[in-house]
């Protein structure tokens, strides 16, 4: 009899160190019903544009603990506690209003603004990735922004992590894109559905006391913007203040450049701008070159660049009158393929669902999403050439242009 009890002694401690350790989480959805982008949070955040998702928002999960949830930054404006559960439409004081959120009763960090207990750690993070659930199989440790984990031969494989300092953002596609989340210091035996060996990019994410980052591509500054590919400028003719750009960047306005870029200039490859984060709005491609003054359209309006390709976004004419999108069944434009003017809302329909490996768009903007009817997980494609989609490889169930 007392063995027996010790024993469910020990159950009962094991189940309470789990319920310690269980990090409180809430997904916020762009789209009413869960559709469209989404962010997962596990942290403290009084500013949702530190992870592109500011007033953005229609409807949340609410996957475990309580969470406020404010209408403006640092947990300002109108403020409500979301219990545990699925809420598929918000009330118009939350519906693309959201700025911060924080689990209920929380202060912020602990030490944040004080000297004395660690403040010169600032900037500093380790996150170690586990190749199976519960912290098992192989493992890499990160302690600096990995913008493609294709080259450390840990690319869509984690399936736990641990993060020992900082806040991560993990990323579902290179170069901070995709379906993204951030993850606090602590304990994650299972990242779930959506990153579950779907991991390509990793960084820690800035410090709101720090000096806000100017460079993309992982934030890493460059001794000297003429070593940069892209240096866009605040004022025509190539002057005012600049802001140099080495990779994607999904939203400008953490640098402090969102909506200032007046004039440009390309040393090498092709490069989307947009007039919205997460390249969504008014896309243009440009090549090598000097742009003293944007057109109308992108002209102090840029909100988000990306790498387009490394040749002409339009590389096919007789392949650009056929179609506006093609989708291939195999990376590099390889396997069968789909050629598309119109949208398609189940690509059932066409024998081409979850088949989709790479893509070319020749013409607009294109949503291509997991689920049918739109819905799922989503991401917009520019003209450009796709190589490979990432975490959306043979997920795509629907695409509709946009733009």
């Amino acid at each position: 009899m007392t063995k027996k009890l010790g024993k469910i002694a020990g159950l009962l401690a094991l189940a309470a160190l789990s319920l310690v350790t269980q990090a409180a989480e809430i997904t916020l959805f762009e789209h009413s019903g869960f559709g469209g982008r989404q962010v997962s949070v596990r942290d403290y955040t009084p500013n949702l544009s530190d992870v592109g998702f500011n007033d953005t928002a229609s409807s949340i999960v609410v996957r475990s603990g309580r969470w406020e949830v404010c209408s403006d930054v640092d947990f300002r404006g109108h403020c409500a506690i979301f219990e545990h559960g699925e809420y598929r439409n918000l009330d118009p004081n939350f519906n693309d209003s959201i700025s911060s959120v924080r689990e209920a009763g929380t202060t912020g960090p602990v030490g944040r603004g004080d000297t004395a207990s660690g403040s010169s750690n600032r900037g500093r993070g380790a996150i170690e990735l586990f190749g199976q659930p519960g912290f098992g199989g192989r493992s890499i440790r990160l302690d600096r922004d990995a913008s493609n984990l294709d080259g450390s031969g840990f690319n869509d494989s984690a399936s736990s992590i641990v993060v020992h300092e900082g806040t991560w953002l993990l990323c579902s596609d290179a170069g901070y894109q995709g379906n993204c989340h951030t993850y606090a210091p602590g304990r994650y035996p299972d990242l779930g559905y959506g990153l579950n060996r779907s991991v390509s990019s990793a960084r820690m994410m800035p410090d709101r006391d720090e000096r806000r980052p100017v460079h993309g591509g992982g934030w890493r500054a460059h001794d000297s913007d003429d070593d940069a590919p892209v240096v866009l400028y605040a004022d025509d003719a190539l002057r005012g203040r600049s802001i140099a750009i080495s990779g994607n960047v999904v939203d400008l306005g953490p640098t402090g450049f969102n909506d200032a870029g007046a004039s440009l200039q390309i040393q090498s490859g092709y490069w989307e701008f947009c007039s919205e984060s997460y390249f969504r709005g008014q896309c243009r491609v440009f090549g090598p070159g000097r742009y003293r003054r944007l057109e109308p359209a992108l002209y102090r309006t840029i909100s988000s660049i990306r790498v387009a390709s490394g040749q002409p976004a339009v590389v096919n004419r007789a392949s650009a009158g056929r179609a506006d999108i093609e989708l291939f069944s195999a990376t590099n434009f390889g396997g069968d393929r789909l050629s598309a003017r119109q949208d398609i809302p189940n690509l059932n329909s066409v024998g081409f669902n979850d088949r989709t490996a790479s893509l070319i768009v020749y013409s607009g903007q294109w949503e291509l999403c997991t689920d049918d009817g739109f819905g799922g997980r989503c991401s917009v494609f520019g003209p450009g050439r796709y190589a490979g989609i990432g975490g959306l490889s043979n997920q795509i169930s629907s695409l509709r242009r946009v733009e």
